[in-house]
């Protein structure tokens, strides 16, 4: 993410950025999102979210975690596809 010119913009631009490629993660999916919670470095973050065609209750997971993530001060973005198989490589 690259800030504008505005000082106030630039100190809000996140320091560090989480990127998160999903595929049928349920099983682990609580645990990985807790410890993107509870990092304790100083600085802004993101969570950037891909759910590749994920066929569990990883969309679930990631849509509660969302609320959670927010309502602390982390911005969550989330993209993917339901399409019939995983695009990821």
């Amino acid at each position: 993410m690259r800030a504008s010119g505005d000082p106030a913009a630039a100190a809000a631009a996140p320091h560090v950025s989480v990127i998160l490629p999903v595929h049928n993660a349920e099983l682990w999916l609580d645990e990985c999102l807790e410890s993107v919670l509870q990092q304790d470095f100083e600085g802004a973050m993101e969570l950037s979210v891909f759910n590749d065609a994920s066929k569990d209750k990883s969309a679930a997971i990631i849509d509660k975690w969302k609320v959670k993530l927010e309502g602390s001060g982390i911005p969550v973005v989330i993209g993917g596809h339901d399409s019939a198989s995983p695009r990821g490589g």
